[in-house]
Parts: C-alpha cells; structure tokens; sequence
C-alpha cells in the first residue's frame, strides 16, 4: 500500500501538465501513487500524461471517463486511492521536490489526520505573483481540526486545493466527497467539513505548493456560476449545524464567510470587466446585503468594494 495517492483531475491542459508530472518525478520521496483523471479531454492531455511517466520510479494510473466534471474526477480519484493519505493537485499547479517527504514525515510525528503548508501564487513563467503569509501564532503548531477550522475563518490560517494532505480514513468515516457538478467552492466545502471532523492538525511551515494563475481557467473565467461557491458555503453552514459544531464556528460562517464569499465572487467578475455580467450580479438584492456586510480589512480592499457596489459601471 502506498504511504500517499495523490489525485489530479485533468481537462484539455496539454500546456501545463507536463510541469505537474515532473514536479511529481521530482519527488525526493517515492512511495507513493499518482491517480490522473483523464475528464473527458479532447486535446493531447492523454498522449503527454502517457509519455511524462513511462518511466516514472513511482506507481501511476491513468483514469479515462466522460467529461463530469472536476468534483466528479477527483471524487472518481478518492474512491480508486490506496493511500494512507490523499492529497489533491490541479493538472497546472506543482510541487515543491520536498513537498511528499515532508508532508508525510510530518504526518507520522504525532500521526496527523491532516498537514498542511504554505504555498505561493506564481504565474505560467514560474514567476511570484504572491506568498500565502500564514498567521505565525497557528502555523508549525499542533491544533485541532475545529480550532483549524476556526482560524481559516477569521483569516489566520490558508488552504487552498493542493497544500495539504490528510488520512484517507477521515474521509471514509464521515463520507467526505465532493459535490458533484459544483465547480467554484467544491474544494472549500470539501476541506472545511475535512478540517470539522480532523483529530489533530499540524502544519510545515514551508511553501511547497505553487499555484499557477492562467488566463483561461475556471477560476479564471467570467461567469456568474462563480456563485456556486455561494451555494457551497450554504452547505457547508447546514453541514455544520448538523453536525452541532460550536457557537463560535456557526457564527463565524454567517457572519464573516458567508458574506467573504459573496464579495470574492463580485471581484472575480469584475475582473473579468464583462459589465453586463457585473450588473446582473448588484442587481441582486441579496449578494448586494451580503456584499454590504463584509468589512475589508485594507484600505483598497475597502474602496474598490464601494466603487463595485455603488460604481459598477466603471469596471
């Protein structure tokens, strides 16, 4: 059995995913496998995960399915796992060389249900756009999965889809997958009700994840479905009432995450600068009560909000 698996779903990135599968071949830790969900490609994606890791000093599977989706692919990568950890990589995203050894090594310290790190934003050059600054008082410390939960929403603690790993047993005991046909959000519902459920965390508090920033992605894109990520945070709120988690983390979702969502979606239209999607979105009467809630903390933060609110046009 392999120690991790880690999962990449991949749609038509002929571009990039060679730089994924080498960071990978560059490992300085090799028991591990890597499940590549083919998601319907209809470019050379195929053909260019085959030639990377012919010869790879790893275990590999390639999954090919009907476009679904990627909840669907990396759902489809979670149930063909092997590994005592999972761990989850976007076909244009990569690794540091360290990044399994010390995840892992980490992990059996005090046999983590989830390890994180910290990771930076860069460019399809390679070149920093921006460094993730976790909080110091929460990082490189053992915490609990509520109190981790508890910082990510009040903005001390970051995850993103591929700086962490966690047992794949914590996924199986509380049935934690992706929801299916959600693309914006689906990684937050996942990890947060992952975070919710895990024993212990701890963290390196190194950047070993580098997340690429291309035009063209779903991130990327603009199109009002960014507010399924909207939807994704209300499932999560009713997950966790459910789930009778405390007063604190409840509140912190009404009243900090659900109105951050609200705002992230409205910034990523508006930089997509497709006005007639940017006055659909204020029209709303509810993303605009919501938006209006939020309270940026930087000075920018705070009047490009009001601008986008009250001065959509001029985006």
């Amino acid at each position: 059995m392999p120690k991790i698996s880690v999962i990449i779903p991949a749609y038509n990135v002929e571009k990039y995913i060679e730089k994924t599968l080498k960071g990978l071949k560059d490992q300085t830790f090799y028991d591990f496998e890597a499940i590549i969900i083919n998601d319907g490609s209809t470019d050379n994606t195929e053909k260019i995960i085959k030639e990377v890791l012919q010869n790879a000093n790893f275990q590999w599977k390639l999954i090919n399915q009907e476009n679904q989706g990627v909840s669907a692919a990396r759902n489809r990568g979670i149930i063909d796992s092997k590994g005592e950890y999972i761990c989850f990589l976007d076909a244009d995203d990569y690794y540091h060389p360290s990044f399994l050894e010390k995840m892992y090594n980490k992990a059996k310290e005090n046999n983590y249900d989830v390890v994180f790190c910290n990771y930076s934003y860069v460019d399809e050059r390679e070149k920093n756009i921006r460094k993730v600054k976790q909080s110091k008082e929460y990082f490189g410390v053992e915490l609990t999965g509520e109190e981790t939960l508890r910082q990510i929403l009040n903005g001390h603690v970051y995850i993103c889809v591929a700086n962490y790993i966690c047992k794949k047993k914590l996924l199986n005991e509380h049935n934690i997958l992706y929801t299916k046909g959600c693309t914006f959000g689906e990684d937050q519902e996942f990890w947060m009700k992952m975070f919710f459920h895990a024993r212990l965390v701890n963290s390196v508090t190194e950047t070993l994840v580098y997340y690429v920033k291309r035009k063209g992605s779903v991130v990327n894109s603009n199109s009002l479905k960014h507010f399924n990520s909207v939807g994704a945070m209300k499932r999560v709120e009713k997950y966790l009432e459910r789930q009778k988690a405390n007063s604190k983390i409840l509140s912190l979702m009404k009243t900090k995450k659900m109105p951050q969502s609200y705002v992230s979606c409205l910034a990523s239209i508006s930089r997509g600068g497709n006005k007639e999607f940017i006055l659909r979105a204020i029209k709303n009467k509810k993303i605009k009560e919501q938006s209006l809630v939020y309270k940026p903390v930087s000075l920018k933060g705070k009047i490009h909000l009001k601008v986008l609110l009250y001065f959509p046009r001029l985006f």
